[in-house]
């Protein structure tokens, strides 16, 4: 009966159940394994009642792991997320400045595995995947036409960022990005050894360069701002380990003609944790105070000189559901190829709610 309630469909038979496909895949213990099909893509397999042949074998008490068990939902969540990019999504947006236009930069991209074991590790028949053990890698890459790939980043087993069964890998990928607008990519994750990716996950993931001219307002969160933080946080789920970098998303814009403000209409911040685990703040308001720094460029290119700066004791309001609207003086009027650089040093929001992507 609770198997039933948490799968929410109406019946009692236990074949159907384990069939059945509201069952969650990406569970790291459900009925079911991961095997590498005939086109090289990860697939999934629901167990097919014991008269079946399963290519892992027996159980230890000699049943077929194809057999359908009530045990194989021991373990099961069926809020497990499948595969996902930095976001928590399926698109990641990154913006450029002009210079970075027409050549290849370096991105790194979180690339969420969820808690499913993909290389071999896990012991439990309901929980183990037909999957061979020689794979160390999980590499990234971009799709060139309907079938073709280019290998753009990887990164080994032994580096991956794991926290319980959560796993995730942080991949630098270079790309190219075209002198203006936006280039959007396709990346695509695979396992592999020895700089060859042989077995796909099947989620398709969209990575947008953009380029930006005018003069550029850059958000970002210095690590002092860590500083107490923490204490402030009241996190979903419970992580107990500490913060080591705040992410942000949609804090960087751009304006061709002279402004002395800056709004930014869809704000996010992602508290990264020691664990790997990521937590995206949903407070109704987040207050902040720092300084913006005015540069003649990039602050960290040959040449760029520091022009002017300015405090500033800002009140950020929810404009929907972990994003905010911000608005904030510039130190002066902006104009074209200047950096203006938004550098949070406090949080100074009693408690901030903020959930794991």
């Amino acid at each position: 009966m609770a198997v039933r309630n948490i799968l929410g469909y109406p019946s009692t038979d236990l074949g159907t159940l384990c069939q059945c496909d509201k069952v969650n895949k990406y569970s790291r213990f459900r009925p079911g394994y991961w095997y590498v099909d005939t086109s090289g893509n990860l697939a999934f397999q629901r167990p097919q009642g014991g008269g079946y042949s399963d290519p892992r074998g027996a159980d230890t008490n000699g049943i077929s792991v194809q057999a359908y068990k009530l045990g194989d939902f021991r373990g099961y969540n069926h809020d497990a997320a499948s595969p996902s990019l930095n976001t928590g999504s399926d698109l990641y947006e990154v913006t450029l400045a002009s210079g970075q236009g027409g050549k290849n930069v370096n991105v790194e991209v979180v690339f969420n595995l969820g808690e499913v074991d993909w290389f071999g590790d896990e012991t439990q028949y309901h929980g183990r995947n037909n999957i061979t053990g020689a794979y160390d890698t999980i590499y990234a890459a971009r799709k060139t036409g309907t079938a073709g790939f280019v290998i753009v980043g990887s990164c080994n087993k032994n580096d991956l960022e794991k926290s319980g069964y959560q796993a995730r890998t942080p991949i630098t990928v270079s790309l190219f990005a075209n002198a203006s607008g936006t280039t959007a990519y396709t990346l695509i994750f695979g396992l592999g050894y020895a700089g060859k990716a042989y077995a796909w996950f099947p989620e398709e993931l969209t990575l947008k360069l953009t380029v930006l001219s005018g003069a550029i307002i850059i958000v970002r969160v210095l690590p002092e701002a860590l500083v107490g933080l923490k204490s402030k946080l009241s996190l979903t789920p419970l992580d107990s380990s500490n913060i080591s970098q705040i992410l942000v998303y949609g804090g960087e814009i751009s304006y061709t003609s002279a402004v002395i403000s800056a709004t930014f209409t869809n704000l996010s911040f992602i508290a990264r944790m020691a664990s790997g685990n990521e937590y995206m703040f949903t407070a109704l308001r987040l207050a902040a105070t720092g300084t913006v720094y005015c540069y003649s460029g990039p602050y960290n290119a040959s040449g760029s000189v520091l022009k002017s700066q300015q405090d500033f004791n800002g009140l950020m309001a929810a404009s929907g559901q972990g994003t905010y609207n911000f608005g904030v003086s510039l130190p002066e009027t902006a104009n074209d190829g200047e950096y203006f650089y938004v550098d949070i040093k406090e949080f100074t929001t009693g408690t901030i709610s903020a959930v794991q992507i």
